[in-house]
């Protein structure tokens, strides 16, 4: 818990800590409808796009990548925040942070595995066209709880720590809603023992930009 309340205080104090009165990054001509709410105008009277805070909820349909068949999508929720600073009108650098629901069902064993995680992705965001949001970057997964459909409480030291995943997905944005689509996968196993599982979750998401 003091690790998150951490994170959070970090990733605000980002956004606050970033220029307000100065030029970066500068705004030229008209400004998209995607970011005009987060215009603002420097003492000589220069546009630019302020840094802007944004909640997130999504649904996860998630599985474990590995070798063996038998396994099944499990469905569950992801939520929380991020700060999206913009580097010119055409991208933006966008941490997150998010509690997120993983895991599995298992065919052969009539069992589910519930996984919790506390991720923070740290994305590069592009605008190719207007309200379209492309974006991509790594994720750092901390496991926070294991649960299982047949037993209830498992053993959680058999479950790795901390994980590295990437996340690519893309956004439709208009002024300060969006509706998002993202994949996201672990690069290293589920597991401390070891063995080929892997976290990928397929991931739809809706939220408001403050």
């Amino acid at each position: 818990m003091k690790r998150m309340i951490f994170l959070l205080e970090f990733l605000i104090l980002t956004g606050m800590a970033l220029p307000k009165n100065g030029p970066p990054p500068a705004v030229s001509g008209s400004c998209p409808d995607t970011y005009s709410a987060g215009v603002a105008v420097s003492s000589d009277g220069q546009k630019w796009i302020r840094p802007r805070l944004g909640l997130l909820y999504g649904f996860n349909s998630a599985r474990f990548i590995q070798t063996e068949s038998g396994t099944k999508n499990r469905n569950g929720h992801t939520a929380g925040l991020f700060i999206c600073c913009h580097i010119n009108q055409n991208a933006a650098f966008r941490p997150e942070i998010l509690y997120s629901q993983k895991g599995s069902k298992f065919e052969n064993f009539q069992t589910e595995y519930r996984l919790q995680y506390l991720e923070i992705p740290l994305l590069a965001a592009f605008y190719p066209v207007r309200h379209v949001q492309i974006h991509l970057g790594p994720s750092i997964n901390l496991f926070k709880k294991a649960t299982s459909e047949t037993s209830g409480g498992i053993d959680s030291s058999q479950f790795r720590r901390q994980t590295l995943g990437i996340v690519f997905g893309a956004a439709l944005e208009y002024r300060f809603l969006f509706l998002g689509w993202r994949y996201t996968a672990d690069l290293l196993p589920v597991f401390e023992t070891g063995g080929s599982a892997r976290n990928q979750v397929l991931q739809l998401n809706t939220g408001i930009i403050l």
